[in-house]
């Protein structure tokens, strides 16, 4: 668990002062064409049925999605945006106007690790809010301080056990412009947290990233597969750890809202 310290997060020792950190920032939205500040759905799904997409229990007008005294001023401005620029060079056609792109191992280890960055402070955010009354969860979601540090680290790859996907929402679904929702892995034999999971959706582009402790032996039966929560396994692809020479958006299928309803209650892996 990350206590609240006068460090940057993400271990790098910097010594510079802190900032406030919008998990999806000005210059983000802008590079991809969406408002500032982003209208952001958070929270629970409480119903899906039919084309009945997302009920969360708050949506934020104002960007009040993001982190205090957390992130240093240089992580900020240097390899964060540095992966933020990758990210919409890479993603820029999708999030902007939901064209295909195709996605080689250069580009998928860039949007992988973006996407791990933002799922990280995003299950972040979630553990420092206060607990929502009406809420399942009964404590804060866990995050595993060293999958920050080790991301920040070492840039050619993500934290072991790590994983990254990425799908597609059907066009016939409405939706709002941004969808955000994290959660922690308990170990099933002895409710011990392990781990955590993040859903995040930019417009139709849906990621999921899931990642444990790396002290923690990862058994077969604790790891997530968002793939057994959808309707046609093909609506998601594995962006990280990289396997294909190229991933594309979208793909062969879509999400449609029932997928996405159970990709966020989560039965068939919550542990």
């Amino acid at each position: 668990m990350i206590p609240l310290a006068e460090q940057c997060v993400w271990g790098c020792e910097s010594g510079q002062p802190f900032n406030r950190e919008h998990i999806i920032g000005r210059q983000f939205a802008k590079a991809i064409g969406m408002p500032f500040p982003v209208p952001i759905s958070w929270g629970e799904i409480e119903r899906s049925t039919g084309r009945d997409f997302e009920h969360g229990q708050t949506v934020e007008q104002e960007l009040a999605i993001c982190t205090d005294d957390r992130v240093c001023t240089r992580c900020n401005g240097q390899w964060m945006k540095k992966l933020d620029d990758r990210t919409v060079q890479a993603m820029r056609p999708a999030l902007r106007a939901n064209e295909r792109v195709r996605l080689d191992q250069k580009k998928q280890l860039a949007v992988s690790r973006w996407a791990t960055k933002v799922g990280l402070l995003l299950a972040l955010w979630f553990h420092d809010q206060p607990m929502h009354p009406q809420s399942r969860r009964q404590k804060p979601v866990y995050v595993p301080a060293d999958n920050f540090h080790r991301l920040y680290a070492k840039s050619t790859s993500l934290p072991e056990n790590t994983t990254v996907w990425l799908g597609a929402v059907d066009s016939s679904v409405p939706i709002t412009e941004c969808f955000i929702m994290a959660d922690g892995i308990d170990v099933r034999s002895s409710g011990e947290p392990a781990g955590y999971y993040s859903i995040f959706r930019l417009r139709r582009v849906l990621f999921f990233v899931c990642g444990f402790s790396l002290d923690h032996k990862v058994a077969p039966t604790e790891s997530l597969n968002p793939v057994a929560c959808v309707r046609d396994p093909q609506a998601l692809r594995r962006l990280g750890p990289i396997r294909e020479a190229v991933v594309e958006w979208p793909p062969p299928a879509y999400l449609e809202a029932d997928d996405h309803a159970r990709l966020i209650q989560g039965q068939p892996y919550r542990r």
